[in-house]
């Protein structure tokens, strides 16, 4: 099985360079579906480097809308339950970054019982 790193996803995301854009994007699209390993930790790199990158620094709704695009291919092989449910909570709350939401998501699936956290705003999503 295939997998993927950060730096690609950012090509598919930016489209820059264009050559590596296109390579990768051709990459995606000669796999089978569920050929593409994606790691939930690529994922996260992804967002934060897309969020806090000086030379990148896109909005959070930006990231959320592409991401959406990019985690909808077949593609992928991927928690895509964990994933749709860490961008809403993303989305909605601007004070938690992406790993935070994940956490969170880990949660209320039932994939964890407790969280143990000191911060105050992911405690806050965790008790509603």
């Amino acid at each position: 099985m295939k997998t993927i790193d950060t730096n690609y996803l950012v090509r598919l995301f930016t489209n820059q360079p264009a050559d590596m854009a296109t390579k990768a994007l051709r990459d995606l699209e000669k796999s089978e579906p569920r050929g593409i390993l994606l790691p939930d930790f690529v994922i996260s790199e992804l967002v934060y480097v897309l969020e806090f990158h000086k030379e990148l620094s896109y909005r959070r709704t930006d990231i959320v809308e592409g991401l959406r695009l990019i985690l909808s291919h077949p593609a992928w092989q991927m928690d895509s339950t964990l994933h749709e449910l860490s961008l809403a909570i993303y989305e909605s709350n601007p004070k938690l970054d992406y790993v935070d939401c994940l956490v969170v998501a880990l949660q209320k699936l039932n994939r964890a019982t407790d969280v143990l956290t000191f911060d105050k705003e992911v405690i806050k999503q965790i008790s509603n």
